[in-house]
């Protein structure tokens, strides 16, 4: 009888020990559904994005509107994974994520990254700040535009100012036009004539490099 009493001591124990084992993380996943959709949407779209193959560049797009689709609840998920990664690429697709879902809170994350150390990361927060609007953004953009060290991050500054409205914007804008890097003065033209400067209606002859990352 010991012996029985015992064997079930014994079971019991390693049951609570295996349900230990489990919840703190040995083949235990705790994160929520949507955080594990989102997870895995970010890793399926990481392998495809920045290709020059259409199909696959739709499909990147299809997958960062699905991102977005999460709305405000994705921010916080999303804002840890901009943190904790190294990967330019990866980030991007945060970056874009955030901006297409829009509000203060993501206009707040995409501001602390616009003077990140990659390149690529700027830029993407210089397109991505296209969308908000504010007196914050605005700023943020008319100083990468003029002062980053990267022609590609202050390129895309530039065009996304195009989206702003105001004197002080179109001020801003013809001062590029006198950059020496002959890309900016053609991105400044192109926004101002979004702007309603017909004078300056033309082409935007730049649109391919922001499909590329620079470093």
């Amino acid at each position: 009888m010991k012996i029985k009493n015992c064997l079930k001591y014994l079971s019991y124990m390693m049951s609570i020990i295996l349900c230990f084992c489990l919840m703190s993380g040995c083949g235990y996943d705790k994160r929520s559904p949507p955080e594990r959709n989102i997870i895995s949407l970010l890793n399926q779209t990481e392998k495809i994005r920045y290709s020059s193959n259409p199909v696959s560049r739709k499909l990147s797009s299809d997958n960062v509107n699905k991102l977005a689709s999460y709305g405000h609840d994705a921010i916080p998920i999303l804002a840890e994974e901009l943190s904790k990664s190294r990967n330019p690429k990866r980030q991007g697709i945060v970056i874009a994520t955030l901006a297409n879902i829009g509000g203060s809170e993501a206009e707040k994350i995409l501001l602390q990254y616009a003077n990140d150390n990659n390149a690529g990361v700027r830029a993407g927060v210089a397109i991505g700040l296209r969308v908000f609007g504010s007196n914050e953004s605005l700023e943020a953009l008319m100083d990468m535009a003029k002062n980053d060290r990267h022609p590609q991050v202050r390129m895309a500054a530039v065009l996304s100012l195009g989206s702003y409205k105001g004197e002080k914007v179109i001020d801003f804008l013809k001062s590029q036009c006198n950059d020496k890097n002959k890309d900016i003065q053609k991105a400044a033209k192109y926004s101002l004539g979004k702007r309603g400067q017909s004078q300056f209606v033309v082409p935007c002859p730049i649109k391919k490099h922001l499909h590329e990352h620079p470093q």
